[in-house]
């Protein structure tokens, strides 16, 4: 391999690190209670590292296309071990993440109710045939999320 694919799997190796970094701290932080600052600021972090991630992979292959098989055994191993990583850690913020949205989905539903069973909100609405119709209405829903 070239010192500059060298040098791009370092960066690889680099991105990779933070990237997992990243996604241990977003998925501790969902899995605390209460309120999560800076969640925002991870899931942006999180999104420019793969993005690093698909260009340097992208700029590997165009420049050295085989890299991975022109990689030295302790070069191999080492990339093997920090995908590993990367996919453990993957796996766990989806795990989070997906608990954390159907957590928002049920609390909104929730929510939801309180506030149709509160306002009572009906329409009438009537037919060209002169029918009229029921229907509960959704009454507007804002969440201020900086209590």
């Amino acid at each position: 391999m070239t010192r500059v694919a060298d040098e791009l799997v370092g960066a690889l190796l680099d991105t990779i690190d933070s990237l997992v970094g990243v996604m241990e701290e977003e998925s501790d932080s969902l899995a605390r209670h209460g309120r999560c600052p800076g969640i925002a600021e991870l899931a942006a972090a999180k999104a420019r590292l793969v993005d690093m991630l698909e260009s340097g992979t992208a700029q590997l292959s165009r420049q050295s296309p085989g890299w991975i098989d022109t990689l030295a055994p302790e070069d191999r191993y080492m990339l093997t071990g920090r995908v590993a990583r990367l996919r453990d850690a993957a796996a766990v913020n989806a795990q989070v993440l997906d608990r954390q949205i159907a957590l928002t989905n049920e609390m909104m539903a929730a929510v939801g109710v309180e506030m149709q069973r509160q306002t009572g909100r009906r329409s009438e609405a009537y037919s060209a045939q002169g029918q009229v119709s029921l229907r509960e209405a959704n009454a507007p829903l804002s969440i201020n999320y900086r209590l």
